[in-house]
């Protein structure tokens, strides 16, 4: 009898394992259907702003556009690493523990930020410093708004995250729609009155005042809907019932710091070649990169659109099948455009104004390779951000170094300069074997602590 019912016991669990997984990944797959089509609108929307650029502007100023809008991506970094900080911390503690506990960590959070945003004063002169050298402007006062933005930056995305961590899909991406279409028209307006590079910086502080401004106040209809409903069932709060849970600033301050340098990186791998390029690539080539980098975006982030509840839902447990899901996902959204570009090429050059580039088209397709392995290991640093695994970077950190070192002093492997054909081939092959050294240490590191889990259940069973 007792063997039967062991035996029972163990198809129960068997069972149960694999119905919580498939509801998990049904409502992951939901979630992240909703936001992909939200972020590819998004994306849609971000990239009229290029275009306008290119077609309202003179061709010499696209390629600093572009490098500037590198270098701001750089600096926002801060903005993406946030969303993966907070949705994680957020969703966690809404798991966990409570409602309770995850709206006291925002309102934690929000009272840190102005203390992390006063801590930093002493060192703002050298941040400034930095994006100044990075930005293809020799202007201070430009360098300033840009680092401004980023404060700005982490106020919306506290509590856009608040709302993607509660699983408020809906409202999360109506704020995000909502920001989106603001940012071109602003920017656009700017550009006509005569603002040049600054309309850059300017119409993503627009993007994150609209954001704010929309987070707070769903988080406030939320607050007074839960009042009522809690008034209506007389339900009554017990003050001790969120005593466990204790947040420490430094604590918060070292995790959000290693996410916010995981994402540094990750955004340096991707926008540094166009840094370099504007800077070491004759004239054509200069220009021909500034606008198949163009495409390259369109393809990361349209791929990346999917991503939009991976951490999320990865943040709640270590879960192979969803960073494989995930994987196999970005990389046929990839794909997918990139036969739209093989396809439709001339008509987008068109749109771009760059009909001089039609029989580069095969030029921009190489260079989204580049691109669709960086989205691989965009996925395997999001998944090792949730799984709090921040070692493994290091081989990113590694391989940028290579990269950045190879693409300014390309005499390094025997070349007197680089043409464009060079310059991307570098990229792919960096791309290449980073992405094949993270993938293999993910699921080798997921094979040793599977065997472990089954060895200590073998022992237990035994015993």
């Amino acid at each position: 009898m007792s063997l039967l019912v062991i035996f029972d016991k163990f198809l129960q669990n068997i069972f149960l394992k694999q119905l919580n997984f498939k509801v998990q990944s049904n409502s992951f797959l939901k979630s992240s259907g909703i936001v992909f089509i939200v972020n590819l609108i998004v994306a849609t929307i971000n990239y009229t702003v290029p275009i306008i650029v290119r077609n309202i502007t003179d061709k010499d100023f696209f390629p600093k556009w572009i490098a500037l809008n590198s270098t701001i991506a750089i600096s926002l970094v801060i903005y993406v690493a946030l969303q993966a900080e907070f949705t994680k911390k957020i969703s966690a503690h809404h798991t966990q523990n409570s409602d309770i506990t995850a709206k006291n960590y925002l309102n934690f959070m929000k009272r840190g930020l102005l203390k992390i945003f006063l801590f930093s004063i002493p060192i703002l002169p050298f941040i400034i410093w930095v994006v100044r050298f990075a930005s293809p402007s020799d202007s201070w006062i430009l360098a300033t708004t840009i680092v401004a933005n980023l404060f700005l930056q982490s106020y919306a995305v506290l509590h856009s995250s608040y709302l993607l961590g509660m699983l408020k899909i809906k409202d999360f991406s109506i704020g995000i729609l909502l920001s989106t279409f603001s940012r071109p028209l602003a920017t656009t307006a700017m550009l006509l009155v005569g603002l040049d590079l600054y309309a850059l910086p300017l119409g993503y502080m627009i993007f994150a005042l609209v954001l704010l401004s929309h987070s707070l106040w769903v988080i406030r209809r939320y607050d007074r809907e839960k009042k009522l409903q809690e008034d209506k069932n007389f339900v009554c709060k017990n003050p001790s019932s969120d005593k466990t849970t204790v947040f420490d600033l430094t604590t918060e301050f070292i995790s959000i710091s290693k996410t916010v340098f995981v994402f540094f990186v990750l955004s340096a791998f991707l926008n540094v070649s166009a840094i370099i390029a504007e800077r070491n690539l004759q004239n054509e080539d200069r220009d021909l990169f500034a606008v198949l980098f163009t495409f390259g975006q369109i393809i990361h982030f349209g791929s990346i659109a999917f991503l939009g509840a991976f951490v999320a839902y990865s943040a709640k447990g270590r879960n192979i099948k969803l960073y494989l899901t995930s994987v196999a996902a970005v990389s046929m959204i990839a794909l997918a455009i990139g036969i739209g570009f093989w396809l439709f090429g001339p008509i987008l050059l068109a749109i771009m104004n760059s009909t001089e580039y039609i029989s580069q088209i095969y030029t921009i397709l190489y260079f989204s390779i580049f691109v669709a392995l960086y989205n691989i290991i965009f996925v395997s640093s999001q998944y090792l951000v949730s799984q709090n695994d921040y070692g493994t970077i290091f081989i990113l950190v590694f391989f940028l170094i290579i990269q950045t070192v190879v693409l300014i002093n390309p005499v390094l492997i025997g070349l007197a300069g680089l043409s464009l054909f060079q310059f991307v081939t570098i990229n792919n092959v960096i791309a290449l074997i980073t992405t094949t050294a993270l993938v293999l240490k993910i699921l080798l590191d997921h094979n040793k602590l599977k065997l472990k889990h089954n060895s200590i259940n073998y022992k237990f069973n035994l015993g």
